[in-house]
């Protein structure tokens, strides 16, 4: 079983560390909202590393580029993911997401978090997030991973029959075990909290479990 490759596969761009540096599973999802101050130390307190570039149709986080630079230059497994927003075009949303990731080498899979409405109604995101997951396999190739909770997916999306297709990257916090939303059989990445101190970085943020 070589877990640098099943990373790699189910989530990276590069993942070079051998089964034996990847004895940790968890790791945790990074944006402009966390600051990492020592990389050494970080790295050796995680298996890999999510992080958020791009939002909307326009949007990129502001130190992705930072970040990024910083798990390339240490070859650490690493992804990223982009933040749907309801109320805009999900075509324009997933080509936006796919540009800025060819543009720093593309990945293997790419990941579409779904977690706000924006006012906007469950029929019409339901619709939308469909059409955003699909565009974006077509641009990639693979199926994304999606993230999303349990309560957010039931009352908004519901139980679909095409939800098992992709990924799940699942957010139930504090549990022993996370429920699966409406649609899904199984798990790839398991968000299990947003408050764990990971060495190297100054602020508590959100840990993710590898299946």
């Amino acid at each position: 079983y070589n877990r640098s490759s099943s990373i790699s596969t189910a989530l990276t761009r590069k993942a070079t560390k051998s089964t034996a540096e990847l004895t940790l599973t968890t790791g945790p999802d990074v944006s402009h909202w966390e600051t990492i101050t020592d990389i050494l130390a970080y790295l050796n307190s995680s298996a890999f590393t999510i992080l958020k570039l791009t939002e909307g149709t326009s949007w990129k986080d502001v130190k992705f580029d930072a970040y990024s630079a910083m798990l390339k230059a240490h070859n650490a497994p690493w992804g990223a993911y982009h933040f749907f927003r309801p109320a805009l075009d999900p075509i324009a949303q997933a080509e936006w997401f796919y540009q800025k990731g060819q543009e720093c080498g593309g990945f293997v899979r790419y990941a579409g978090d779904f977690e706000v409405s924006d006012g906007v109604p469950a029929a019409t995101i339901r619709a939308r997030a469909k059409t955003f997951l699909e565009r974006l396999e077509t641009l990639s190739g693979r199926p994304p991973l999606l993230y999303t909770s349990p309560g957010w997916w039931n009352s908004i999306i519901g139980n679909t029959t095409w939800a098992s297709h992709y990924l799940l990257w699942v957010a139930h916090w504090y549990v022993a075990n996370p429920t699966l939303p409406l649609g899904f059989s199984s798990w790839v990445l398991w968000q299990d909290s947003d408050r764990i101190k990971f060495p190297g970085i100054t602020e508590n943020t959100d840990r993710d479990r590898y299946n």
